[in-house]
Parts: structure tokens; sequence; C-alpha cells
């Protein structure tokens, strides 16, 4: 996964802005600016279904009633 991310990295902000740099301070911006972008923004209506709240062992362990 790190490597998609270092690939995409490379192809949105180092190969397609780097004509416009003139410094070590440009690249520093474009790349903040890239990974606030890209951060994932929380949905507040996203519900996870009742299992997954539960935990990992609760969808194979099943109480007896």
């Amino acid at each position: 996964m790190a490597e998609r991310v270092n690939d995409l990295y490379k192809t949105e902000v180092i190969e397609y802005l780097k004509a416009d740099w003139q410094g070590l301070a440009d690249v520093q911006l474009a790349t903040l600016n890239w990974v606030i972008e890209n951060k994932r923004i929380p949905i507040p209506e996203h519900v996870q279904p009742e299992p997954e709240k539960r935990g990992f062992g609760s969808r194979f362990f099943r109480p007896y009633d």
C-alpha cells in the first residue's frame, strides 16, 4: 500500500507540478496540499454494520441461548 501512495504522490505532485517549483519551500507546500486534499474525510452518517461493532471474534463465537 505504501508503494501505491508513493507512486500516486510522484505522479500527481512531482511529475505534474515540478516545472513551476523554484525551491524546497515549493515542494513542501505542494506536498502539504496533496496530503490535505487526499485525506479521507469521515462521513458522520456512516454507521458500521452491527457485527463489526462487536469485534472480530464475535462473528465466530456465538454464546449459548
